[in-house]
This record gives C-alpha cells, sequence and structure tokens, in this order.
C-alpha cells in the first residue's frame, strides 16, 4: 500500500479456525438485518471475491456473524481479524459477541473510533481489522456489526461495508491471511536459512539485518530470533534476537547483552554487530548500545537460519527487509553507510 520496501514475511505456522473466510453468503454465516452480494468488488489480494453486506432498512442492529461458536483457548488469547471498506456506511464493530469488547473503526481514514485492536492499511480504501482477547467461554464468533455515528441499533439507510478475509487464530495479533473454504486451513511456520560456508567467518566479522516485527510486546514471554549462526545445535551459536522488547546480542558461551531501549511494534529497525580480537559490539539504527569482551570465537558454525532459531521456533513475525554478512568488523562510519 506504501511502496516500502517489506522484504521476507518471516511467520510461525498458524491455524484460521474460520470455517468460510471469503464466502459471506454461506450457511456459515447469520445476516441479521443484513443482505450480502458475493463478488463485487476487487479485494485486497486483486481477485473478485469482496463481498457487500447492505443494511435492510429495518429498526434494530445490522450485523453478519458466524453461525456457531468456534471452539478456542480459554487461557491464551485468540484473535479475531477482517478486511473492510466503506460503501456509504463508514463505520463497523468487531467482536466476538454483540455486547461485549470489541473494536470500532472509521473506515474512511482507519482511525480507532472506540475499542482495541489493530487497523492496517491494505490498500485501496481497505483496512485489515483485528481485536484480541481471552474467552472464558471456550467458543468464539466473529460477529460484524454495521455502525452509524457510533449506533448499531438505528433506522437502516440500504448502504453498507465491503468485508472479505475472516480470520479468527489462537496467536495474540493477526498473523498473515489463510484462505479457507469450508474447513479450518493451517500454515506451517517459514524456513529460511543458508550455509555459512563462504557466507560467514567466525574469526572476524560483522552482520548486519533489517527488520519490522509485527509484535514487540509478544517478546516479553517469547522472543523473536533475527538469526542464529550455529552448528545445528544449540552448543556452537551467534545470536541476535529480540527479548523483552529489546534487541539483544549473544553467543553459547553465554557472554550477552540488549540495548536498554523498547522497540516499537510495525517500525523498521536496523541491527549490527561485530567482532574482532575477543570483542563484539553492538549498533541499532547507527547507534552504538554496548559491547562485551572477552567474546571467545565460537566455531566450527554450519548453517544461518534467519528470522528463526535452529529448530525453526522463535520466528519474528515479521519482515526481513536486508540480511548481510562481512568478512571484517566493519568501522562505526562504515556502519552508517549500510
Amino acid at each position: 500500500a506504501t511502496g516500502e520496501n517489506l522484504g521476507a514475511l518471516i511467520e510461525g505456522g498458524s491455524t484460521n479456525l474460520a470455517t468460510w473466510s471469503e464466502e459471506f453468503s454461506n450457511t456459515a454465516y447469520i445476516k441479521s438485518g443484513t443482505t450480502v452480494t458475493t463478488n463485487t468488488i476487487t479485494a485486497p489480494d486483486g481477485t473478485l471475491s469482496g463481498d457487500k453486506v447492505n443494511d435492510d432498512v429495518s429498526n434494530g442492529v445490522h450485523r453478519i456473524l458466524t453461525s456457531a461458536g468456534i471452539p478456542i483457548s480459554t487461557t491464551t488469547e485468540t484473535t479475531y481479524s477482517i478486511y473492510a471498506k466503506a460503501d456509504g456506511i463508514t463505520e463497523v464493530k468487531l467482536t466476538d459477541n454483540d455486547l461485549g469488547a470489541g473494536i470500532v473503526v472509521n473506515l474512511l481514514n482507519g482511525e480507532i473510533i472506540s475499542g482495541t485492536g489493530n487497523v492496517k492499511s491494505a490498500g485501496n480504501g481497505w483496512y485489515r481489522i483485528s481485536h484480541s482477547k481471552i474467552n472464558s467461554t471456550g467458543t468464539g464468533r466473529i460477529v460484524v456489526l454495521l455502525s452509524v455515528n457510533g449506533s448499531q441499533s438505528y433506522v437502516g439507510t440500504n448502504s453498507g461495508v465491503y468485508i472479505w478475509g475472516a480470520q479468527l487464530e489462537a496467536l495474540p495479533f493477526a498473523s498473515s491471511y489463510i484462505r479457507t473454504e469450508g474447513a479450518a486451513v493451517s500454515r506451517s511456520g517459514d524456513n529460511l536459512s543458508l550455509p555459512s560456508a563462504g557466507n560467514f567467518n567466525a574469526s572476524e566479522y560483522s552482520v548486519n539485518v533489517e527488520f519490522k516485527i509485527s509484535n514487540i510486546v509478544r517478546t516479553r514471554s517469547n522472543s523473536a530470533y533475527l538469526y542464529s549462526i550455529n552448528d545445528g545445535t544449540n552448543a556452537n551459536r551467534i545470536i541476535n534476537l529480540i527479548s523483552s522488547e529489546k534487541n539483544r546480542i549473544l553467543n553459547s558461551v553465554g557472554v550477552d547483552f540488549s540495548n536498554p531501549s523498547l522497540l516499537v511494534n510495525g517500525t523498521t529497525y536496523k541491527s549490527t554487530s561485530t567482532f574482532i580480537s575477543d570483542t563484539v559490539t553492538g549498533y541499532e539504527d547507527d547507534a552504538f548500545f554496548g559491547s562485551r569482551s572477552p567474546y571467545p570465537t565460537v566455531s566450527p558454525l554450519t548453517t544461518i537460519n534467519i528470522g528463526a532459531s535452529i529448530s525453526s521456533s522463535f520466528l519474528i513475525f515479521g519482515h526481513i527487509s536486508k540480511f548481510a554478512t562481512y568478512d571484517k568488523a566493519l568501522t562505526a562510519q562504515e556502519i552508517t553507510l549500510l
């Protein structure tokens, strides 16, 4: 939507529990005060698959919702998400039930009117709206309510909104869209790696990575690896990761340090580390944030895992737009030129 170079999207596995993600005319959805016209507009994926939801010019609540509760966890957050675009009605509420907490969004500018959640532009007037919560009932429903001036109960206007891409997943944030057609669909975690031979010199090096993470807060309890250079085990490895919302550099002999500054969701950062003469130095966005000595050479190393650990876990759920290694310790001035 913005023309920004996002780079490689790297995500862990997820499952879309909403069994019909695009066909809102299906009986899997209840229409209350609304009608659905299928395939009326180009969706965010470029196909003619966006549906229009019109109100039916009656008093009462105007909504569309999954017809049955979907089993979900009662102990961890579930995220509800959908793409929406204004067509006469300019506000929608996304929630898991009519009266519970949710998020109300202005579809003309993507601003959150009330509630909690996230809104991201998907281009051409489309917005992806998401809401996360822990539901004590053990079942969840995707509920989209049409709204006029903040009211969810009104005399209809015979206008509506476009919707597409319903998703319900067991994550505290919305991952990339997973299409379903009658059953839940799972996506495997991404696995991006290359051999270290010819790509990395353990005796003297610099590593530069540019990244953007979708959910920095998640790193409070689950680290996100920018890269792991290793021998296929945890015995010998060099790591740059995000932990507790901070940039952290460490190796397998227990030498590590972090930048005290907290990172922010959806922001692109550059992390660079250099090693020479048993000293490792860390930079974030070209600014020095720490060094450690002694920092012994770790070898032999065979594999470079990008955006994940050696076991394809601790994935970043975000983008890496640049990854580069150098067989020398770059100076501070050289790092500003990367």
